[in-house]
């Protein structure tokens, strides 16, 4: 053969044909990959457009559920502040209210 068809590589020839070969699987092996990466980004695009809603729903819940919280904490202020003169006696019902609570979930939570 020529040396044309031929090649070196490290001490070794290597024929042209061979080397178009190896070169078509490596060609086909990335197409592959990148058929795959493919797949992935439209797979990704669509569960982004699927959940954007979702998480818009979840924002708006947030938001009203802050605006209820500020509410209540509001109220429990005046409350504090009028009815009962003694704030320490308020924070002791605040506190038992809340233990009690907590032990309800704790047993309820039990027999699940």
């Amino acid at each position: 053969m020529s040396s044309r068809n031929r090649a070196k590589q490290n001490g070794v020839t290597i024929d042209e044909a061979h080397l178009e070969a190896l070169n078509e699987s490596m060609a086909e092996s990335l197409s592959s990959k990148i058929g795959q990466l493919k797949s992935l980004a439209i797979d990704l695009d669509t569960e982004t457009h699927d959940h954007l809603p979702l998480l818009d729903g979840l924002d708006d819940g947030f938001e009203s559920g802050i605006g209820r919280l500020s509410g209540t904490f509001n109220r429990l202020r005046l409350m504090g502040r009028g009815h009962w003169t003694n704030g320490r006696k308020f924070v002791m019902i605040i506190a038992a209210l809340t233990m009690a609570m907590l032990f309800f979930i704790y047993i309820f939570s039990q027999y699940r």
